[in-house]
């Protein structure tokens, strides 16, 4: 049952992000995003990897469902206007 466990996809995301396996790591963060597309843990994790990447146009989709489905939360709107800023779009 291990592989269905997202959040096992997700710390193992983590960790290849922190030993600068970025493959590796996008592999896994968006596994766990596909496993639990709700989550907003998952969401953000795939989202800040992307953000912190450079990859502005990567996680638009992503932050933009963030501020869709989790309005009550800020931090999909904060990293929205954080891509706009440095996207100019």
């Amino acid at each position: 049952g291990l592989p269905e466990r997202a959040r096992i996809h997700y710390n193992l995301g983590l960790i290849y992000a922190f030993q600068q396996n970025m493959a590796a790591a996008e592999d896994k963060l968006r596994a766990a995003l596909n496993l639990e597309p709700q989550s907003l843990d998952f969401q953000y994790g795939l989202a800040d990897f992307y953000l912190k990447s450079g990859q502005f146009e990567k996680a638009r989709p992503i932050v933009e469902d963030m501020a869709s489905m989790h309005p009550e939360n800020p931090i999909g709107a904060q990293m929205l206007n954080f891509i706009k800023t440095n996207t100019g779009r």
